[in-house]
């Protein structure tokens, strides 16, 4: 699928909120967030997708919806981040995990791609970054619906790996509907789930940010089960 089939009605939608107005401060909101597969991802046996919370910094939505930008430079923003390669990032919890599970499944790393639940962040709206609990949450969640269900299905995915924690897990409701999360191994349903859904192929589970994975000492022991359920 092309980034206009994955991401087009989304920008369009997003156009419409910023004429009407009707989300403060949408202009100084970062995002819409995309994502652009890169061959290692089509050409993989299993293709995998680590979906975070948000980013934390992106460009904005005045920006991106300047008359000279669009869903191409939103498209090149992500082929330019190269999934933190050669960035400061790449050495955090979040890109160390993601390396991890794509060394315990046998894929090259640049295979394993990344996506966010949440398509936009507040970095220039408030000190944490997160639009959860916002006021715009709810129509937020109107302008990004069905995108991540669309990822999922257009690009074919086999495990979808949602580090987002259970305080996401509403979010993972709204946009996949009528979904069962369970325990997996050893692990509270908190700490690591299924999240099942009856009329989706792929696979899927949820567990914390790798940040608290690694302040709590689970990062490895559920990266692990992580592995060890995929294969």
């Amino acid at each position: 699928m092309t980034g206009a089939d994955l991401y087009g009605d989304l920008f369009e939608r997003l156009a419409e909120a910023r004429s009407t107005q009707n989300i403060e401060d949408l202009s100084r909101m970062c995002g819409p967030f995309v994502v652009q597969p890169t061959p290692e991802f089509a050409a993989a046996h299993h293709r995998v997708l680590l979906v975070g919370q948000e980013t934390n910094g992106w460009y904005t939505v005045e920006d991106i919806l300047a008359p000279d930008k669009g869903l191409e430079e939103a498209l090149f923003w992500y082929r330019d981040f190269a999934l933190a390669d050669k960035h400061p990032a790449s050495r955090s919890p979040f890109w160390s995990f993601h390396r991890k599970i794509a060394a315990g499944l046998g894929l090259d790393w640049r295979a394993v791609l990344w996506s966010n639940l949440v398509r936009f962040d507040g970095t220039q709206l408030n000190d944490r970054g997160s639009l959860v609990g916002h006021p715009s949450e709810p129509a937020l969640l109107d302008v990004q619906r069905g995108v991540l269900s669309s990822e999922i299905d257009g690009l074919r995915v086999d495990t979808v790996i949602f580090l987002t924690g259970p305080n996401y897990d509403h979010i993972i409701r709204d946009e996949l509907g009528d979904i069962e999360f369970s325990a997996v191994g050893q692990y509270p349903v908190r700490h690591l789930a299924h999240v099942k859904h009856h009329g989706r192929r792929a696979r899927m589970m949820r567990t914390y940010h790798p940040a608290y994975l690694r302040r709590t000492g689970l990062f490895d022991g559920v990266a692990e089960e992580i592995v060890h359920s995929c294969v």
